[in-house]
């Protein structure tokens, strides 16, 4: 014997359930991440004759970033990013060409370097 297949509304019903909860967890995503974006505040710059490449490669072996890759930062022309979402650090390089590169450092509220991370910043300064 054939069971019965379910009715239509129940049917409905659970793709309804399924699509409520579906939009839940992307809001959740979308809205941590830009609470964690928006709690950020610039703790220091720093200006660099090294290029670019050589300052992303000496602080993402020595700073404790996450991914082990720059992004380029949206409608930001010759800027790149690095996170560390865990420790809530966002380092930046900013191409300046002639004038050189431009390091930022963002931590949520501020907060001051660890002792590993200041170690790290002035090590690839100095062209570490």
């Amino acid at each position: 014997m054939k069971a019965a297949a379910p009715p239509r509304s129940a049917i409905i019903v659970w793709v309804l359930l399924l699509g409520v909860l579906a939009a839940l967890l992307v809001f959740a995503g979308t809205y941590g991440e830009a609470k964690r974006k928006s709690e950020l505040r610039h703790l220091l710059f720093a200006n660099s004759r090294l290029t670019a490449e050589q300052l992303s490669r000496c602080l993402m072996n020595r700073m404790p970033l996450t991914g082990k890759s720059w992004k380029a930062v949206e409608g930001m022309t010759d800027t790149i990013e690095a996170w560390n979402g865990a420790r809530g650090l966002r380092v930046r390089i900013v191409d300046a060409a002639m004038r050189g590169r431009r390091v930022e450092i963002s931590t949520p509220g501020g907060r001051p370097l660890r002792d590993q991370e200041a170690e790290a910043l002035r090590t690839c300064l100095s062209g570490g």
